[in-house]
């Protein structure tokens, strides 16, 4: 049984009627995941519908030995709808970025809220689509923008999230995997923003943002 106060930490579960809120908590799990390690991978017979309450969730896809991310979540995400909804296995792995705490429902929970409260179906479906406008976004992105202009603008996301010094990623393959490109790729662009004056190292993998006008200009136009 959940404690109700950590569902209300994530902004969708704390909208929802008591009843639904009461029955989510009394058959909720309350999971963590140290970096590094796995939440399901891909083909694992469901587990349930994920809540992120802290820390960034990797979707990712193996092939011929390389990975590829699909998608990365934060803090009020979920992981976890299509085999929910659908049956089957997972389609992609969760692989825990940071630390991660996160809230686990069973279908049997979902349906017992839902049966009170359709407020918990219109929220699924709201954060199926969510997903699907972000995964559109993610391909134009890949296939229209060019990495500088692609790294600057994630550099500005997560200084908005964190402050002005930012973890981008564990490592720079981590962090081409985001992007859809090589590590050798990013390792250049960094040097090209370094040299532009809108970054600079802070220390221990981390960057700050030296210029923000500047890099704001580079997300909207890649050239230096």
């Amino acid at each position: 049984m959940l404690d109700e106060r950590l569902l209300a930490r994530v902004p969708s579960l704390g909208a929802l009627p008591a009843a639904a809120r009461a029955e989510l908590a009394r058959r909720g799990v309350n999971l963590s995941f140290r970096r590094g390690e796995f939440l399901f991978h891909a083909g694992d017979p469901t587990r349930g519908l994920f809540f992120v309450l802290e820390g960034r969730v990797r979707v990712i896809n193996e092939r011929d030995g390389r990975r590829y991310l699909v998608h990365e979540e934060g803090p009020g995400a979920t992981l976890g709808e299509v085999p929910l909804m659908l049956g089957g296995g997972y389609p992609a792995s969760a692989l825990a970025g940071t630390d991660v705490r996160c809230l686990r429902f069973s279908r049997a929970a979902l349906d017992a809220a839902m049966s009170g409260s359709p407020e918990v179906a219109w929220l699924l479906l709201r954060r199926m689509a969510e997903r699907v406008r972000t995964l559109v976004g993610r391909l134009e992105q890949r296939s229209a923008t060019p990495i500088l202009q692609s790294l600057a603008a994630l550099i500005l996301e997560r200084s908005a999230e964190g402050g002005p010094a930012v973890t981008l990623a564990a490592t720079q393959q981590e962090l081409a995997e985001s992007l859809g490109t090589v590590r050798e790729v990013i390792a250049r662009q960094l040097t090209a923003l370094k040299r532009a004056g809108a970054i600079r190292a802070a220390g221990r993998g981390r960057i700050e943002v030296a210029d923000r006008s500047r890099l704001i200009r580079l997300a909207r136009d890649a050239r230096v």
